[in-house]
């Protein structure tokens, strides 16, 4: 989606060569030129909402996620995105799981990672998880005070996580059922209240 936009970008000369966009909305909004950051950022946008446009359902994600919410009492589950929120919003429902999420922190509340982060700790007043596909997710994680998850898109990131120590998943899926069975096992041994 970014990299799609970026020959556009640059044609329009919004963006420098070897500058990437969103450093380059981030440059310009902390200079003051907010116009040209919003240019970029409709324009990114376009690009977003039609590749979120082509996703498919994913029942083993909403599966997951309805029983995970079932299971724990007052979860919140929130969508933390570089993209942009009309984009996420599309992804969601297009995904099938539009209806569980209580929030989404997107790139029009911040571009850093750690600052939207603390936006999400905010929203809940309460310990986070964080399940990114970067190492920047991680780190920034850390830094927000919130348990990192890496969902690793390929086997040099499922080695990169194994050498931080921090689990790592192959899909938000996978991540998802396996919290599922954690607490299906913790109530199991929990008496109640």
């Amino acid at each position: 989606m970014l990299e799609e936009s970026v020959p556009e970008a640059r044609h329009r000369g919004l963006v420098r060569r070897g500058a990437g966009l969103l450093a380059t909305m981030h440059r310009l909004s902390r200079a003051g030129d907010r116009k040209r950051a919003r240019e970029i950022h409709e324009l990114v946008k376009e690009y977003e909402v039609r590749a979120a446009s082509t996703l498919r359902r994913n029942a083993r994600l909403a599966r997951g996620l309805t029983k995970l919410k079932e299971l724990v009492d007052g979860l919140r589950i929130l969508l933390v995105t570089k993209q942009s929120r009309e984009s996420a919003l599309v992804a969601l429902e297009r995904l099938g799981v539009d209806g569980l999420f209580d929030k989404v922190v997107s790139r029009e509340d911040s571009l850093l990672r750690e600052e939207q982060l603390r936006m999400a700790s905010e929203a809940l007043g309460t310990r986070l998880i964080h399940a990114g596909d970067t190492l920047v997710d991680v780190v920034s994680a850390l830094r927000a005070g919130a348990v990192p998850v890496l969902i690793a898109r390929d086997r040099y990131g499922l080695y990169q996580g194994c050498e931080l120590g921090v689990p790592v998943f192959e899909t938000a899926a996978e991540f998802v059922e396996t919290l599922v069975r954690y607490v299906k096992r913790y109530n199991a041994y929990t008496p109640p209240l």
